[in-house]
């Protein structure tokens, strides 16, 4: 009977068993390395291809032979290509392939296979897996084979990413935004048309070294937001602008702004309730985002001037104009603590064209990508 595991031994895990085995200190390691330019946690990660010339120091740094760094990386590779040939179909049924061609990432009239690999940065659909899957910090629940959600919110995720991908950030400065969030981009919040208030967004968290972008979640995507850090300590926020309302839009920013804040660089925080599993310490870290955005929006001195409201219109627009918020946001605040029906007042929320944020969001990306 012939052997076909459909698992793969990879050269990195065996790079990381003699570390452990031979209890060798990694921040020794990571500095004979950076003489070449490799980072060791990118060697680790299998993001760097282990040629003749990388397979030569690592036979210095373990004292071993080249050969064997050479066929472990030919070994390794024969058999994702076994693996990616028997799941490359259901991989690609998987993803939102009309989404991400509209968005203009790939093209109907080339190889699929091919450019997907490029479009998520990876050599294999096993890569694919252990970068987004199972290094990605996103908490998935476990199930067997590809899974549209799954591929889709990740998919949604990359094409956030490669939208700012050539926009070259300053360094994150934490008071500033901090600063910015409650004056600044408060402001915003009353500003009706997406053509001027997501320039000046944007602009200011570039200002920050926030990396803000702006991508539409694929139909079966339910995402609202996502924060994570980059390589370089910038915080990346990706915002779906999924309800195309303003109190929905303005509450997730200022969530996600929260995470940021308050939760800094310990943990990828990912909105969507049916894919991310739940356990006590990411509530307890969603309730404290939450806090944060309502008691910016809502300052503590107004909270109690809140249940007052009582569906009052007059009031309505009195108390938006003295917590410097839009009336909308009001109004999304009203309903959430019960204080009026879910039905009562929408016609204060205001709602957006998607084309008004596609573009907007593009000309002010555009603009700072030619810097």
């Amino acid at each position: 009977m012939t052997f076909n595991p459909n698992w793969v031994s990879n050269p990195y895990s065996t790079i990381k068993d003699i570390i452990t085995y031979n209890n060798m200190d990694k921040s020794l390691l990571n500095e004979s390395l950076k003489k070449t330019k490799i980072n060791l946690d990118d060697l680790l990660e299998g993001k760097v291809y282990i040629d003749k010339k990388i397979a030569s120091l690592l036979s210095t740094m373990f004292d071993n032979s080249e050969d064997f760094w050479i066929n472990k990386q030919k070994i390794y590779d024969e058999r994702v290509r076994t693996l990616d040939s028997n799941e490359k179909e259901e991989w690609l049924k998987s993803l939102p392939i009309k989404e991400i061609i509209d968005e203009g990432f790939i093209d109907l009239k080339e190889d699929l296979y091919t450019q997907f690999l490029d479009f998520f940065d990876v050599r294999s659909i096993f890569d694919w897996k252990i970068k987004y899957l199972e290094n990605s910090n996103l908490s998935f629940r476990k199930s067997d084979g590809f899974d549209s959600k799954k591929s889709s919110v990740v998919s949604w995720l990359r094409m956030g990413e490669l939208h700012i991908k050539d926009v070259k950030y300053p360094k994150y400065n934490r008071e500033e935004f901090e600063h910015h969030l409650e004056n600044d981009i408060k402001k915003l919040t009353r500003k009706s048309s997406p053509n001027v208030f997501i320039p000046k967004l944007v602009q200011i968290c570039y200002n920050c070294g926030v990396q803000l972008s702006i991508q539409q979640a694929p139909k079966n995507c339910k995402v609202y937001g996502v924060t994570k850090f980059s390589a370089e300590g910038n915080p990346l926020m990706i915002l779906s602008f999924r309800y195309l309302s303003d109190d929905q839009f303005w509450f997730t920013f200022f969530h996600e702004a929260g995470h940021i804040i308050l939760h800094e660089k310990k943990f990828l925080n990912f909105e969507e309730e049916s894919i991310v599993e739940t356990n006590e310490k990411l509530k307890n870290q969603e309730e404290e985002a939450n806090l944060f955005a309502e008691e910016v929006l809502i300052p503590f001195h107004l909270k109690d001037k809140l249940s007052s409201i009582n569906g009052n219109q007059k009031r309505l627009m009195n108390f938006a104009m003295e917590a410097n918020v839009s009336p909308g946001i009001v109004v999304g605040q009203l309903q959430n603590k019960g204080f009026i029906k879910p039905s009562y007042l929408n016609g204060y929320k205001r709602r957006f064209s998607r084309d008004d944020i596609k573009n907007s969001f593009k000309e002010v990306i555009s603009s700072l990508s030619s810097k």
